[in-house]
């Protein structure tokens, strides 16, 4: 039997001081739920979503993270040889927030950078219209 994903999960996510908190999830799959916490390209954390609407954020070293609410989503059970899912994966169901922690722990809410356009791309692209 087939799973069968009605809607798209969606979510609204801020920051109150040092806590991440969810609204309710609407168009909701049922399946796993997580906050994924980066800090650049690297994820810091992942802790568990569903059961609370808030997670405190605790210790973190000084610099900037982003945030964001992620949800699994179960196509197959295919892997490749070092055992990860090939097709199955974690979707981002929420706005993406970025934070800054202050080396006095403080954290604070700030904008996310626009990413750089990469020349090469953009001319690629200007020359395609």
């Amino acid at each position: 039997m087939d799973q069968k994903f009605e809607g798209v999960p969606q979510a609204e996510i801020r920051l109150d001081g040092s806590r991440l908190i969810r609204g309710h999830v609407s168009n909701d799959w049922g399946l796993r739920l997580q906050w994924q916490i980066a800090r650049g390209e690297e994820t810091v954390a992942t802790p568990l979503a569903r059961v609370h609407l808030e997670h405190e954020l605790g210790k973190l070293d000084p610099g900037t993270y982003q945030a964001v609410l992620q949800m699994w989503k179960y196509v197959n059970y295919l892997k490749d040889k070092d055992g990860e899912f090939t097709v199955s994966k974690y979707v981002d169901i929420s706005n993406r927030l970025a934070f800054e922690v202050a080396a006095d722990g403080s954290i604070k809410q700030v904008e996310i950078a626009a990413p750089v356009a990469d020349p090469a791309t953009a001319t690629t692209a200007a020359a395609a219209k």
